[in-house]
């Protein structure tokens, strides 16, 4: 069962590859750079099919802040500290697999559920302000985890893809769903399929 969220569907998409995605470092509250790749990833959102009514948010770390400037040319991003990856305290900067489990609070970092409650309250806020367009919102993989959470998804498992769009959506019966975008996908049509849905669950 999903916490008490509003029932919207909203975007939500991670910021393209890092130096410390590539060298496999953890990242956290370290304001590191896009690589080349992660560059190209960032510009690739372009071409994805946007209704034409959407309001970018993205995280104030440089790497999601410079995917939304690079990928919704016609949008400023509305920065909001709030979608900051989890600070991950004396970790940052080491290995992967230094990483401590989940429910650990990391040496002067921050625990997962202080993470998720900042969590609840950037999604909720983004979710009541943002009508009539679609919320898009660029952040972290840890943002992603515990968003997936909230909605009662698996959230363990593989990293989501950096530039990969995920959009969610409540159904009928108090859950939400998860589609993956492609640039193929006509997301105005799947966003107005999904407002059906949303009037049972308002």
């Amino acid at each position: 069962m999903s916490m008490i969220l509003p029932k919207r569907t909203f975007c939500l998409i991670r910021h393209g590859e890092t130096v410390a995605n590539r060298d496999g470092l953890i990242a956290g509250h370290w304001d590191v750079e896009l690589t080349v790749q992660g560059l190209a990833e960032a510009k690739m959102l372009r071409q994805f099919q946007w209704p034409s009514q959407l309001v970018l948010y993205a995280s104030p770390l440089k790497r999601a802040m410079q995917t939304a400037q690079l990928g919704f040319l016609d949008h400023e991003p509305i920065l909001d500290i709030k979608l900051k990856e989890r600070d991950w305290g004396a970790l940052e900067g080491q290995d992967l697999s230094q990483l401590c489990p989940r429910q650990h609070t990391p040496p002067k970092g921050e625990s997962w559920a202080d993470f998720v409650e900042r969590k609840q309250c950037a999604l909720t806020k983004i979710l009541l302000r943002s009508s009539p367009g679609l919320p898009v919102i660029v952040a972290h993989s840890g943002t992603i985890r515990a968003v997936r959470f909230l909605l009662g998804l698996d959230f363990d498992g593989p990293r989501p893809a950096n530039g990969q769009p995920i959009f969610y959506s409540p159904d009928g019966q108090q859950n939400w769903r998860e589609y993956r975008l492609t640039r193929s996908t006509n997301i105005s049509a799947l966003m107005t399929e999904n407002q059906k849905e949303e009037m049972w669950t308002a």
